[in-house]
């Protein structure tokens, strides 16, 4: 058995295992090397049952002999029953404020105004499915540690202060079923087969973003609705389209109503970090409530990639303009979400803005 640091962190309080795998350390343990290991071993340490740290997932952050700036690092998304993840937008945007405190206190750079904020890091994650990579841009808009102490190991970091991070997704439509009409029939008629319930939704989406979702539309337009849904038929719903189309999907469920004070007052704050290109003349009139369900873990906190999608689906119903961002409530917390064109008409581009916090270090046995 080998001793293996991480670190604990939460996006919207859907957590993670930072775990740094750095091949020219060698106090970096080579059990680490196979990720099959951490796989078998996801369940038990991301258990919330007393015998494990407790967590929706790994991230093995994997750092190259040698590294600048302007590496692109290899990221293993695990999620807690060991599968693998080809995405995960909460999971990402921690990995980019633990990457980048790691690299501020350990790169070797001659000047360290090279990591002034914003601070973009970029970030390969493997497709399970394809076995192709994907890369994703994060840029790092606000730091949530105070401490440049390379002694520290994160013991200082600020309580009151979260870090914030924009994402860039690509995302491919695949079928809405209100909006294509009979091109999506077949799949609207088998999920709502899956469960009578959904003959209430307003459209059944289905989404390509790195991972796949399925975004439910529910008709009633506040959020206390979603307070008092039973997420069980969630859970039965989600058991009932696995069986249909096997184990692919996130499950989400959302409705929308307008911004309010709460929203608007983080958006304020927000406007003081983000570039004044993607602040001016932008409109925050809608808010949507999300219940998620991810495969591998179930209902979660919050789902980054799936407040995208739930942002596509009603994008592809309310056609808001480009410099509408949209304010997504999970759980958890909030994300704040814009839809834009992409090269095609079946192409959408999402940009995901969140925070994530470091909660604390430890080590564990593999």
């Amino acid at each position: 058995m080998e001793v293996v640091a991480f670190e604990k962190w939460h996006g919207c309080h859907n957590d993670f295992l930072v775990i740094f795998d750095r091949k020219d350390h060698q106090s970096y343990p080579s059990v680490l090397r196979q990720k099959s290991v951490l796989r078998q071993k996801a369940s038990l340490l991301c258990s919330r049952n007393g015998a494990g740290i407790g967590a929706d997932g790994i991230l093995l952050i994997h750092l190259p002999l040698s590294f600048d700036i302007s590496s692109v690092l290899k990221l293993t998304i695990i999620n807690s029953d060991g599968s693998l993840a080809a995405n995960c937008g909460n999971g990402l945007r921690v990995a980019s404020l633990s990457a980048y405190n790691y690299l501020k206190r350990y790169g070797d750079f001659n000047n360290q105004n090279s990591m002034a904020l914003p601070f973009t890091i970029s970030f390969s994650v493997c497709d399970p499915a394809t076995e192709k990579e994907q890369i994703f841009c994060c840029q790092v808009i606000q730091d949530h540690f105070v401490t440049d102490n390379k002694d520290d190991n994160h013991n200082n970091h600020n309580k009151n202060n979260q870090g914030w991070v924009s994402l860039s997704l690509g995302a491919k439509k695949m079928m809405s079923a209100l909006a294509d009409g009979g091109a999506a029939l077949s799949l609207k008629k088998d999920v709502i087969a899956a469960s009578p319930f959904l003959l209430l939704a307003d459209d059944i989406g289905m989404w390509d973003i790195a991972n796949h979702h399925i975004t439910l539309c529910y008709p009633h337009k506040d959020h206390g609705s979603l307070k008092g849904f039973d997420t069980s038929t969630l859970c039965h719903m989600a058991a009932s389209i696995k069986e249909i189309y096997g184990d692919r999907y996130n499950i989400h469920l959302y409705c929308q109503k307008p911004c309010d004070g709460e929203d608007l007052k983080e958006w304020h704050k927000l406007k003081e970090m983000l570039p004044l290109t993607d602040t001016r003349d932008v409109s925050v009139d809608v808010s949507l409530a999300m219940i998620p369900w991810e495969r591998g873990v179930g209902l979660t906190q919050a789902c980054g990639s799936g407040a995208g999608a739930v942002a596509l689906s009603y994008a592809s119903l309310a056609k808001p303009t480009q410099k509408e961002w949209v304010a997504v409530k999970m759980p958890g917390g909030r994300v704040w979400v814009r839809v834009r064109k992409g090269e095609t008409c079946n192409l959408q581009k999402v940009d995901v803005l969140g925070p994530g916090e470091y909660v604390f270090c430890g080590q564990c046995y593999l």
